[in-house]
């Protein structure tokens, strides 16, 4: 895999890396949105899914299919939104957010963003990175 984005740890299980670096997904992480990595320096770590891109198509979940596998699809927060329910997400504008499926709830996205938090987000305030949109609300900037 190759990291599409520098990340730097926020804890001792997470693995800091820099844009272009090579690493070997082992498996999913126990959190949703994560993987465990291994660096070209042999330091093991978590690193999150929306900043590591696969380099095959044998990949865990490949972001690169827009479908609704266990990888999810890419997408970058248009506005700021603040979760009004325990269910919700909240995140700032600019965000990247890795789109697990779609909710229940039409108009409405089930995602993790790159600390791993699990929630809802209104489809208006999300922008799928890819062109592999799901019916998804792209009118006005």
């Amino acid at each position: 895999a190759t990291a599409k984005h520098a990340y730097q740890a926020d804890g001792d299980d997470e693995l800091t890396f820099a844009k272009g670096d090579k690493l070997t997904i082992l498996r999913d992480a126990e959190d949703e949105g994560w993987y465990v990595c291994v660096d070209s320096k042999g330091r093991q770590g978590v690193a999150p899914a929306t900043h590591v891109m696969q380099d095959d198509s044998s990949a865990l979940g490949s972001t690169t299919t827009g479908s609704a596998s266990k990888g999810g699809r890419t997408a970058t927060a248009k506005h700021a939104y603040q979760a009004d329910g325990d269910d919700e997400l909240t995140f700032a504008k600019g965000d990247k957010l890795t789109i697990l499926r779609d909710a229940e709830d039409e108009g409405w996205y089930v995602c993790v963003d790159s600390k791993g938090r699990q929630g809802v987000a209104p489809a208006t305030h999300v922008m799928q990175d890819d062109s592999s949109a799901l019916g998804s609300t792209t009118t006005g900037s």
